[in-house]
């Protein structure tokens, strides 16, 4: 009964401490305002690591892991020095851009691998029902209505 007792007292005191530090850390968060900041991260990891797969470094190898750490890093400082000047602008905004920098980065490199051209080129997009999307459009005149609109919605 004793070692039950034992064994059930640490994984308490092991759960409050987790709790603790998971308040904190999401509580910073949201005063920041930085909620979406991981998907930013995330991405850039992988950015790290198919950096590493195009200089040829084994995947899951610690110089793979350093390169994402890296790319991590560099995210993180980005976040944490870039704060838009007007109060219009939220910081959501700048997380959800930097996001969509990562992981275009990330589809471009991705392209230039060999054999990566399978996996984001054309063919694919056609694969997936999109082959729309990376022909050329610019001969049709809703293209250019919706571009106009675009722009005086932004305007």
């Amino acid at each position: 009964m004793s070692e039950t007792v034992g064994l059930f007292s640490r994984q308490i005191a092991l759960i409050a401490v987790v709790l603790v530090l998971h308040t904190y850390i999401g509580l910073h968060i949201i005063r920041r305002t930085l909620i979406f900041s991981d998907l930013v991260l995330d991405q850039l990891a992988a950015f790290g690591i198919l950096v590493g797969v195009a200089l040829h470094i084994k995947y899951g190898s610690p110089i793979s892991y350093l390169l994402a750490m890296v790319a991590v890093l560099f995210g993180s400082l980005l976040l944490a020095l870039i704060n838009p000047k007007s109060r219009e602008i939220p910081r959501e905004a700048v997380i959800g851009i930097l996001y969509a920098l990562a992981l275009v980065m990330s589809l471009m490199l991705t392209d230039k691998l060999p054999g990566g051209a399978c996996l984001c080129g054309e063919d694919s997009l056609r694969l997936y029902g999109m082959g729309e999307l990376a022909t050329d459009h610019s001969d049709n005149p809703c293209l250019y209505c919706t571009v106009a609109v675009s722009l005086y919605i932004t305007a």
